[in-house]
């Protein structure tokens, strides 16, 4: 299903482990079904690893214009 996030806003999104046997979290992030990105940060146990992810979705918007403007409300 699809998301829909305020890209111009940072956008996170966290993992956390409570096992001590766990080093590292890697996030895998799909755009349409395609991997884009694979990001991988140290863990530390029982604390988030946090990823901001807008900048890198933004990489794959395509912004148009279509110069028709509305009428003002009167």
């Amino acid at each position: 299903m699809p998301t829909n996030y305020a890209l111009r806003s940072p956008v996170y999104a966290q993992a956390t482990s409570t096992s001590s046997l766990v080093k590292s979290v890697k996030m895998l992030l799909t755009i349409n079904g395609t991997l884009a990105y694979t990001i991988v940060k140290d863990a530390a146990t029982a604390a988030p690893a946090v990823f901001e992810i807008s900048e890198l979705v933004r990489d794959y918007l395509n912004i148009t214009f279509s110069e028709t403007f509305a009428a003002p409300l009167p």
